[in-house]
């Protein structure tokens, strides 16, 4: 069976409430416990179509007018607070060693991020 199966959104906003008390639940667990969260949290994101990097750092969490559907936020971002996010962002990392750009997107505080934007690399 799937995990996408096993681990349907509907139980998972049973259990936590929503996707940012997942995530936080996520960020105090390890072991088993952890392993098993980490694939709802997976589960959840492909099912909702968007991703946000478990190791992200979100200050606070973003307004999100139309929905999370299309985000996409790397593992090594940083989100500052009051930040808003339209669909279909991308916040990406670089990772060809020879860039200049290399790293993750360092957002600030009261960002607003339009729809279809692509922000990637260390800036």
């Amino acid at each position: 069976m799937k995990a996408a199966n096993t681990c349907p959104s509907m139980y998972i906003r049973f259990l936590f409430n929503d996707f940012w008390s997942l995530r936080e639940a996520l960020s105090q667990s390890n072991g088993i416990a952890g392993k098993i969260l980490l694939t709802a949290y997976h589960s959840y994101m492909k099912k909702e179509k968007f991703f946000i990097g478990s190791n992200a750092a979100i200050q606070s969490i973003p307004v999100f007018p139309h929905g999370m559907v299309g985000i996409y936020i790397s593992e090594g971002a940083r989100i500052g607070s009051g930040c808003t996010i339209f669909p279909y962002v991308a916040i990406g990392s670089n990772t060809i060693h020879e860039s200049k750009g290399k790293g993750s997107p360092s957002i600030g505080d009261n960002c607003f991020i339009g729809i279809g934007a692509t922000i990637i690399g260390g800036i």
